[in-house]
């Protein structure tokens, strides 16, 4: 299960509300968001910096690996 999509249950997740009071429905659902205090957009927004997060990891590796081979080719000139 991948938390940080729009589809998450830990944050988009809802679940019923336990209350007292009676408003005249069955059941009242909230999502566990509400529950958190954070906000909705902000948190919709943070998820989709997580889309090319596993690009973003295969292009740091390559790069890394670029610049191992220019510190391996400079100690070999000396």
């Amino acid at each position: 299960m991948i938390c940080h999509n729009n589809s998450s249950a830990f944050f988009f997740g809802k679940v019923e509300l336990d209350t007292p009071i009676v408003n005249g429905r069955d059941t009242e659902f909230v999502e566990m968001i509400q529950l958190q205090g954070i906000d909705k957009v902000y948190m919709k927004m943070f998820n989709a910096s997580f889309v090319f997060r596993p690009w973003l990891k295969i292009a740091a590796i390559i790069c890394c690996g670029l610049i191992g081979l220019v510190i391996l080719a400079y100690l070999m000139r000396g």
